[in-house]
């Protein structure tokens, strides 16, 4: 990696006031330490993708094995042990094919949720204050410091990458790896904090580079010599070197949010660009970080609401000039600029899209808590979002559903479970969709049909949606 040009952008008098320094420290690679010293290393977003439609009550490379012999402790554990198991059937409620996760009806380790992601293998990792929690297939497997080698019980952040291995940050002790069933632990560079709030892994001038987000700085390891860079007060012109979130493009490099510190770009040539200070950026605090297809800059504020950079100038959208609900945005989940969701510190989850604004909370969804700790979107389906009450399921499908028009209804369909054909009782209605367990749509008609053909497909749970002029009732079925 080239090193550092660092440029402070300021607004003096509608003027930006630019300063650059080269800063060898910052490509003065600190060599990787052996195990004696146990020296260094340690979420992220890259270009966030994925979401879809309105909640509620919805329906609608690889990397070589990366070798760190010489700079990780390897602690493998066998998950029997330690690890809490609890088999719990996954109902629909009354009201909504959505559901909340509280240990009072799961396997979740904690009602505080911090981080959510998913593997490969649709494994639901779930970051708490009390330990991780693992969920597949109604199973729930708890891993806690106390009787297992996770380094700690807090987990802040969660990060899949390219090799599927999730990357699990703390509060104050070192991170780790979880991977084919072990913890890999690893030690940060001796400048670094060990709070980390973010990681990143990307391809970068054709090498691959780990970007964490930490509470003293941002570090930089490369992979292929096994080198560490750190930025913060002393090696560059930054006004904070608490980073809290990172997001990467090829086209614009690395954007990193600070506390305090405004946005900080790290160019791919190298080039370090603050922008900070009243008259530039709406807030210097930025909780979160992401960038779309068209190369727009998002950003999540606690006092500057939701706003965007297009590399020239900020936008900032709060109550004072839209219908958004809230100007302390939390966290962000990006599909592209007219499709963003966005939680929120007290009045729950919202929605962005097409230009409008929808909201939702703990008065018109199920959601348990309006404190929006992070949102993870999956298969462009169903949206976790993780409060201090516990976890959210979303199911983000069609519009066909709405929160006030939704009802359960066991009787719309036979036989139940099918192997072949299902019947539809009733003769006059408005269409009917068929949605697999992660709301794909496997079959739509927009009239009435009295059969439906299901031998062709896979066997498990669906839910077939029928819309009755504006009501609309959802059946479960079961394929065998």
């Amino acid at each position: 990696m080239q090193n550092f040009v660092n440029s402070h952008i300021k607004i003096l008098e509608a003027k930006p006031y630019i300063t650059q320094k080269f800063v060898v420290p910052l490509s003065a690679q600190i060599p990787f330490c052996l195990s004696s010293f146990g020296c260094l290393i340690n979420k992220g977003k890259a270009l966030q993708n994925g979401i879809t439609a309105p909640i509620g009550a919805n329906l609608k490379a690889s990397l070589p094995r990366i070798n760190f012999a010489n700079n990780k402790t390897i602690l493998s554990i066998k998950l029997f042990i330690g690890i809490v198991t609890l088999l719990i059937a996954t109902t629909i409620k009354a009201q909504s094919v959505d559901t909340v996760f509280t240990t009072n009806n799961s396997g979740i380790s904690y009602n505080i949720v911090n981080a959510i992601n998913v593997d490969a293998n649709n494994r639901l990792f779930i970051g708490t204050e009390y330990g991780l929690t693992i969920y597949e297939n109604n199973t729930w497997q708890i891993l806690r410091a106390e009787e297992t080698l996770l380094p700690e019980n807090s987990i802040r952040t969660i990060y899949k990458d390219t090799q599927n291995q999730m990357w699990l940050g703390g509060f104050r002790n070192t991170p780790s790896i979880f991977n084919n069933n072990k913890l890999e632990l690893f030690t940060l560079a001796p400048e670094l904090s060990n709070h980390i709030k973010d990681f990143i892994e990307v391809e970068q001038n054709g090498e691959t580079i780990f970007y964490f987000a930490t509470e003293s700085g941002l570090g930089i390891y490369n992979l292929a010599n096994q080198t560490w860079q750190v930025l913060n007060l002393t090696s560059a012109y930054i006004e904070s070197p608490n980073f809290t979130s990172l997001a990467y493009n090829n086209n614009i490099g690395l954007c990193a949010g600070t506390l305090n510190g405004g946005l900080v770009i790290v160019r791919n040539n190298g080039q370090v660009e603050t922008y900070f200070g009243e008259g530039l950026i709406p807030d210097n605090t930025i909780l979160d970080v992401a960038i779309d297809e068209n190369n727009l800059i998002w950003l999540a504020s606690p006092a500057g609401g939701l706003i965007t950079f297009n590399g020239t100038s900020f936008e900032s959208i709060t109550p004072f000039n839209s219908n958004i609900h809230s100007e302390f945005i939390s966290c962000l989940w990006v599909k592209n600029g007219k499709d963003v969701w966005f939680g929120t510190n007290s009045k729950g989850l919202g929605h962005l899209k097409d230009g409008e604004f929808t909201h939702y909370n703990t008065y018109n969804s199920i959601l348990l808590s309006d404190k929006i700790n992070d949102l993870f979107l999956q298969k462009d389906s169903i949206m976790w979002a993780a409060t201090d009450v516990g976890l959210a399921k979303l199911c983000v499908f069609d519009k066909i559903l709405t929160a006030s028009t939704f009802s359960k209804v066991d009787d719309l369909i036979y036989p139940n479970p099918a192997s072949s054909k299902i019947y539809i009782k009733h003769q006059f209605y408005n269409e009917v969709h068929i949605y697999n367990s992660y709301g794909a749509i496997v079959y739509q008609s927009n009239k009435s049909v009295q059969q439906i053909a299901v031998n062709h497909f896979d066997a498990g749970i669906y839910y077939v949606a029928i819309k009755f002029n504006n009501i609309i009732s959802v059946n479960k079925l079961s394929i065998l």
